[in-house]
Parts: structure tokens; C-alpha cells; sequence
């Protein structure tokens, strides 16, 4: 019902998603056992966090995690109490590439990195590219290194767009987008999203925007 009313014309986007929300927090009171719930609860810890609820949305995503444990969204939001909870922290992810090359950030240490999740049907996340790309050129690998993690679930599109746009840095890819290992690792729940880690492989900013990346970059790296 909530996708079909949001494609109607003249549609009041924020007052249906917060009908939506209600609607799924009221299933989640009345069924709590229900396997649906799992998802309900996961996708409510989401909006707590989109608003800056951070408590709440870790309250959420642990109740997840204890309710439905054997769960794909348990692993999901495992790994976003992990992401939530990860500045200071080491940032360790390891996978393999579009074209099969194995890839750990944990190789990275010694240079400040940027991780980054993104999809090719993900437009910002394409802008995001561009805007990394000047930073990436700008200081060399040496001095400021990334990872994409490329979380579209058709990977013959992914590999067109990368042959027809090649990028200087790995894109490490799993089956499954949103549902893959690689999102579940971090509790990637939208995209884009970006890491940002230190010369000893610590996140800075577990959420860093492109608009802040350049500011960021100047206290890790430095001027060229």
C-alpha cells in the first residue's frame, strides 16, 4: 500500500511515510513474534537513526538482534550497532573484486582510506565518484587511499558502468546489494555511505559527507 500511494500524483510524501512508520510500530506492538516484525522493527531502528535518534535506534537494532537472531535483518542490524559504534574503532572488511582480486582494508594501514558503498543505480553515490576522484588524484595513493564497495545486485551492470568509467581504486563486490555480506558487515542500510579511517586504520567519521571529505582530508593528509 505505502509504495503504490507514494507513485500517485500529488502525493504528500512526508505525511504517508510517517503513516507508514506508525503503521509499522502498531504491527510490531500487536505481533512481536511475527517473522514480518523482524523486518518492521529493522526498518523503525532506520528511521530512529535517519533522525537522530541514535539511542533509540541502537535499542532498536539490539531488540532485532535478540528477538530473530537467525535472521538475515539480525545480521543487519548487528552490523549497524557495529557501524554506530565503530569511530575510534579498527575498520576491518576484506573481499573480493569485480574482477576476482582478493582485498582487506586491513593492507591499508599506514594511509588514511576512505571506504565507500555505492551502486551504480545510486545517483548521488555516482556524483560522490567524481567528487573522490579529485581527492584521489589530488594526493595520490600514497597519501590517501579508497575502497568502493559496490553493493548492486546485478553485477553485469556494475562491470559495464566500471569499463565505461574505470575508477583508480578496488570495488570489492558479493551477490545480494543491500542484503549482501558486505552490507550486513557495517549494517549498510542506504546508500551512499562513507567511511573515513586514519593512517592506523581507526574510523574518524563513520558517516562522512562529501561536502565535509576535503576538511577531513586536510587533518589526515595535509595540503600537497
Amino acid at each position: 500500500r505505502y509504495s503504490a500511494a507514494m507513485q500517485q500524483p500529488g502525493v504528500d510524501g512526508e505525511q504517508l511515510q510517517r503513516r507508514w512508520f506508525e503503521d509499522l510500530a502498531s504491527f510490531v506492538e500487536r505481533f512481536p513474534k511475527a517473522p514480518e516484525a523482524a523486518e518492521a522493527m529493522l526498518q523503525l531502528g532506520f528511521r530512529d537513526e535517519f533522525e537522530n535518534r541514535e539511542a533509540e535506534a541502537v535499542e532498536r537494532y539490539r531488540a532485532v538482534v535478540a528477538a530473530f537472531p537467525d535472521t538475515s535483518q539480525a545480521r543487519k542490524a548487528a552490523g549497524a550497532v557495529r557501524r554506530r559504534e565503530s569511530v575510534g574503532k579498527p575498520f576491518l572488511l576484506s573481499g573480493t573484486t569485480v574482477d576476482g582480486r582478493a582485498v582487506s582494508t586491513e593492507s591499508l594501514r599506514g594511509t588514511p582510506f576512505l571506504v565507500h558503498y555505492w551502486s551504480t543505480d545510486c545517483e548521488p553515490c555516482k556524483v560522490d565518484l567524481a567528487r573522490i576522484r579529485e581527492r584521489h588524484d589530488r594526493y595520490g595513493r600514497k597519501k590517501f587511499a579508497v575502497v568502493g564497495v559496490a553493493l548492486d545486485g546485478d553485477k553485469s551492470r556494475l562491470t559495464d558502468y566500471l569499463s565505461s568509467k574505470p575508477l583508480p581504486w578496488p570495488q570489492m563486490h558479493e551477490p545480494g546489494g543491500l542484503d549482501s555480506r558486505l552490507a550486513e558487515e557495517f549494517g549498510v542500510l542506504a546508500l551512499p555511505t562513507m567511511f573515513l579511517m586514519d593512517a592506523d586504520g581507526m574510523v574518524v567519521d563513520r558517516n562522512v559527507a562529501i561536502t565535509d571529505l576535503e576538511k577531513r582530508l586536510e587533518a589526515l593528509v595535509g595540503g600537497k
